[in-house]
């Protein structure tokens, strides 16, 4: 009997050692909280990297899709032009203003020829007269591309711009 009265006293005494001392519990508490704040700080630095990889992807997404447009255009640049017409055009910006690359195609596939001289922002421009002796000014010999050109006029909602291009001077204006 006297054993299982031992016994119990030693449970008794190992059960009031149990147990942390303050110094052991801030001790515990004070590493968690700095394994907590590097472990939060690794959360919010992965957050901010991910947010900035989706900026990142978007801006290269509409990179391309840009350069796409461009190199379409650039490729049919000269589309349905005459040889002495210039296609690509590159202007040196004045006074700081940037550079411009023009691209220029034709949507149909003739020239129509100016019959006369025009001032500048004219309205209507003479295309065809009768009693003329270049070919590209009689008015029998213009119908199929003026029909051309009307349609895309039309299409274009009932105006549309223009380039007209003088062959001698190598000058143009919308």
């Amino acid at each position: 009997m006297r054993e299982i009265l031992s016994l119990f006293s030693q449970d008794s005494a190992n059960t009031l050692e149990q147990g942390f001392t303050l110094l052991e519990a801030l001790v515990s508490l004070s590493l968690t909280s700095v394994i907590m704040a590097i472990s939060v700080g690794h959360v919010f630095m992965l957050h901010d990297g991910y947010h900035n990889d989706m900026a990142r992807t978007q801006i290269n997404g509409n990179l391309r899709s840009a350069l796409d447009v461009m190199s379409m255009n650039i490729r049919q640049a000269g589309e349905n032009l005459q040889s002495s017409f210039p296609a690509v055009i590159l202007e040196n910006g004045a006074s700081g203003a940037p550079d411009v690359l023009k691209l220029r195609r034709s949507r149909i596939l003739d020239v129509l020829a100016l019959c006369e001289n025009v001032s500048t922002g004219a309205t209507s421009l003479p295309i065809s007269r009768d009693n003329n002796s270049v070919s590209g000014c009689v008015t029998d010999n213009v119908t199929s591309t003026y029909d051309a050109f009307e349609a895309i006029r039309t299409a274009d909602g009932g105006t549309t711009r223009i380039f007209l291009f003088d062959l001698t001077t190598r000058q143009g204006e919308f």
